[in-house]
């Protein structure tokens, strides 16, 4: 069988149960998100969050102890891509090496998507996976991603449910300031709530969960974040001469030495801390974001793994770090790559 093929295909499993167990507890101390998640994992969450809020569902979060089991388990899928593990035990043995409290529990798993949006979209389009992130009894989830194996990229989703949640608090209390036009995504706010079983958790902002900001003004503006029923406040500020300035639009984009399955991107070195690369498959498709190049002095990247005999749409712009959140600068224009 051709490789790349099996790879393209939807390589993905899922498996719930529910049942009434108590186990030791032993929650852990809190810890800052980036310290417990990559920005793969993170990403798959503001995801799944998106999709249960237009769905009518809460959102959901992750805490300490179900990201280690769920990293153990994505390093165990490279070997075995089953809901059993490799000593023969099911998936759910690693929710009780790790003292997890559940009344319910799910797992989904996938190998050979290039990227977070890639395998949530594939996920969503299957039933059963689809029903595990849109489970309204699951309260928190734990998301692993590992590289390796015959498929290269290796995810996994681990659900579990039963908790009552005690408090909500948003990270930076008091008012932030920011480029003027950001989103509320991009600000990279979140939550760090407290329940009964687990501990804390931390829940990405995202403007689903937001009302009372808009990108066209600027001043300060008094943002109302709901999660589960209770409602928090933060203050952000936009627009004014003590925010970080935006980089500059990056300019020049070319590609080069196009092959069957990659392209060379080049541009013109710009403003800012790093770049992101972006694709399209159609002139009026929609981006998705295929790489993070965490340094200014970057000018090119090869992206790999496109179709033969396909065209292509990149963009690229550049950004800038400002306490640990990213300012972005306007796109480029779109380049056109063709591969042979």
């Amino acid at each position: 069988m051709d490789k790349r093929k099996h790879v393209s295909k939807l390589v993905m499993a899922a498996v719930v149960l529910c049942f009434v167990l108590v186990t030791a507890m032993d929650v852990k101390a809190e810890e800052p998100y980036e310290k417990i998640s990559n920005s793969d994992e993170w990403e798959v969450l503001k995801i799944v969050n998106k999709n249960r809020i237009a769905e009518g569902q809460p959102a959901i979060g992750m805490f300490t102890d179900l990201q280690k089991a769920s990293g153990v388990r994505a390093k165990e899928i490279i070997t075995l891509f089953s809901h059993d593990r490799p000593d023969g035990s099911s998936c759910f043995t690693v929710l009780a090496d790790y003292d997890i409290y559940r009344t319910c529990a799910g797992e989904n798993i996938a190998a050979g998507y290039g990227s977070a949006a890639d395998v949530m979209e594939g996920w969503m389009n299957s039933p059963g996976h689809r029903a595990n992130i849109l489970n309204d009894s699951y309260t928190h989830i734990g998301i692993g991603y590992q590289t390796g194996g015959s498929y290269g990229k290796n995810w996994v989703q681990l659900f579990v449910g039963g908790c009552t949640l005690k408090s909500v608090a948003v990270n930076e209390p008091g008012t932030t300031d920011y480029a003027e036009g950001i989103s509320i995504d991009d600000m990279g706010r979140y939550l760090i709530v407290k329940c009964d079983k687990h501990g804390t958790s931390y829940v990405p902002v995202i403007k689903e969960m937001c009302k009372g900001y808009s990108t066209s003004e600027t001043g300060e503006q008094t943002v109302t974040i709901t999660y589960r029923g209770q409602k928090v406040t933060m203050s952000v500020k936009t627009g004014n001469a003590s925010s970080v300035s935006k980089p500059k639009k990056v300019k020049s984009l070319k590609a080069s030495s196009v092959k069957k399955t990659s392209a060379k991107l080049k541009w013109k070195k710009t403003s800012g801390d790093g770049y992101e690369i972006w694709r399209a498959t159609s002139k009026k498709g929609k981006y998705k974001k295929v790489k993070t190049l965490s340094s200014a002095n970057k000018k090119s990247y090869r992206v790999k793994k496109l179709k033969s005999g396909k065209k292509y749409y990149f963009k690229v712009r550049a950004f800038k770090k400002s306490n640990g959140k990213k300012i972005y600068g306007p796109f480029s224009k779109a380049v056109v790559v063709k591969t042979k």
